[in-house]
């Protein structure tokens, strides 16, 4: 096992924080990474991808979420259904066709690529918030909520903080590596994805994008 994670280590790609079992290190920085699938598989999957970051940041293996998903969730899919409890004590849903576009982002305070992206995803829910609903999902079961909340207090966090205890949500949507988020339409369907940091200016215009298609 030992062996098989030093060579997936080698092979991904960085950019994002990465979930394996049974270790968490730091590797060396790749252009991009994933899980639980073979490296043919893996990279058509990538292609499909739009907007994946490709800057360079170390790279956090973990151990906690358990699925193994043949493939993650493409463009044009349904998005799952979910319901999740929010930092601020209100529970949040989501069952498909909305009166709003809903930005859905996934992450932990441990990661170092959800740090670089946390400024930009504030400033993106700031400039959309009356248009667009976002919800910042903690993959808590991999985290903790001391850390969580000294997270969005240090980089000022506005938006819904949801707590993922379970892995509910995580499994749901697949989710291999984080950052990972979705941009999702107001018929429940998944009309963008960036696995890594965002690229703010390329993100807004998909905001936008559906945001237009809304009204």
């Amino acid at each position: 096992m030992r062996q098989m994670l030093i060579i997936l280590s080698l092979l991904v790609l960085g950019g994002v924080a990465t979930y394996q079992s049974e270790v968490k290190t730091k590797a060396k920085p790749t252009p991009e990474a994933t899980i639980g699938q073979p490296v043919e598989s893996m990279q058509k999957g990538m292609k499909q991808d739009k907007g994946m970051s490709e800057n360079p940041v170390a790279q956090e293996v973990s151990s906690h979420i358990e699925q193994q998903p043949s493939q993650t969730i493409v463009m044009g899919a349904k998005a799952p259904a979910f319901e999740l409890p929010g930092m601020d004590g209100t529970t949040y849903k989501f069952s498909g066709p909305r009166q709003k576009p809903l930005i859905l982002n996934f992450w932990a305070s441990w990661c170092g690529p959800c740090k670089m992206e946390a400024t930009d995803l504030q400033k993106i829910y700031e400039k959309n918030k009356d248009n667009a609903d976002f919800y910042a999902v903690n993959l808590t079961k991999s985290d903790d909520l001391d850390s969580v909340k000294a997270f969005v207090d240090t980089y000022k966090l506005t938006m819904p903080i949801l707590y993922d205890q379970n892995e509910t949500a995580a499994k749901l949507y697949q989710i291999l590596a984080i950052p990972t988020t979705f941009i999702i339409d107001q018929n429940g369907v998944v009309t963008y994805k960036v696995m890594g940091p965002i690229q703010p200016g390329m993100f807004q215009s998909e905001v936008d994008k559906v945001v237009k298609a809304k009204k």
